[in-house]
């Protein structure tokens, strides 16, 4: 591949090099994919996997940090005075949004990294079903692509009060359930990567879900060697925006300010149309149309 000559560096051949993962939950959307609920930090070198570590994204910041005024919208919608961590993907440009979030994250713990993977629940759903079942600790059942969204999402949505079925009837189970959900990621990690290392993934079947996730943009990824971000790009893996000079383009970009997880629910649709009244040689008319359905409206 046209990646082949920056492979050793990106392995980490001259040196270590650090890699996030932003895990995005886009039955809330943000403008780059979802909320990021989860980060991870991928260290290689001299090409092994030498840490794999991941935390919920709260924990990724300073109480003396310095940060940067949020946009104005988040400030007026959202109550949200400073750009965090966890709100760095407000971009839909994922370039734009991964030197944001790098910046941040070296900010608050003195890492600066090599590049920035984004995965959302379609991702993992997809992953998953290529691995098969994947025995997690603390879950009865093993976890499946059929089963990993519901309990990605039972873990990480915070439950109602009163809600005991996942541990919300009092403080205390809140809290159980709060440790409980920072503790998930990483441990479905770690059993994820112990399944692949112990021969239980078909790994075409791997590579094709991953080809897949990044054919969907749902995985993206950005990285800060120039010569391999052309590659990304040029592939359409980069999560960029790329309107071409002379053409036609729409971007038509979802953010949830609500504090709440209805994009799982609602369905969208796209109607765009191109006419030229006036005949074809006068400037052409656009018209979009988007429609949002929410099923207990419909």
């Amino acid at each position: 591949t046209r990646l082949g000559p920056e492979l050793p560096a990106l392995l980490g051949m001259d040196g270590p090099k650090h890699y996030l993962v932003l895990v995005q939950n886009n039955h809330e959307l943000r403008a780059t994919g979802g909320f990021i609920a989860a980060i991870g930090k991928i260290t290689l070198d001299q090409g092994k996997l030498v840490e794999l570590d991941f935390v919920d994204s709260y924990d990724i910041y300073r109480n003396d940090g310095v940060y940067p005024p949020a946009p104005t919208p988040m400030k007026t919608h959202m109550n949200i005075p400073l750009m965090l961590m966890r709100d760095a993907n407000w971009s839909p440009d994922l370039p734009t949004a991964a030197r944001v979030a790098s910046t941040l994250y070296r900010s608050d713990t003195g890492v600066k990294v090599d590049g920035i993977v984004t995965v959302d629940l379609d991702a993992v759903r997809t992953i998953f079903g290529a691995l098969g079942e994947v025995q997690v600790p603390g879950f009865d059942e093993p976890l499946t692509g059929d089963n990993i969204e519901s309990q990605v999402v039972r873990l990480w949505e915070r439950p109602a009060e009163g809600d005991t079925a996942v541990g919300g009837a009092t403080p205390e189970e809140l809290g159980a359930w709060w440790e409980q959900r920072k503790d998930f990621i990483p441990a479905l990690t770690q059993a994820a990567l112990a399944h692949v290392q112990n021969g239980g993934a078909n790994y075409l079947a791997l590579a094709d879900a991953l080809h897949t996730a990044l054919a969907e943009r749902s995985v993206q990824a950005w990285l800060v060697s120039p010569t391999a971000e052309e590659v990304l790009s040029a592939a359409e893996w980069d999560g960029g925006l790329h309107p071409e000079e002379g053409k036609d383009y729409l971007a038509v970009i979802d953010t949830n300010m609500g504090y709440n997880k209805a994009d799982a629910a609602i369905e969208r649709a796209l109607d765009y149309r191109v006419a030229w009244p006036d005949g074809p040689d006068a400037p052409a008319q656009a018209t979009l149309t988007l429609t949002y359905t929410h099923p207990i409206d419909a």
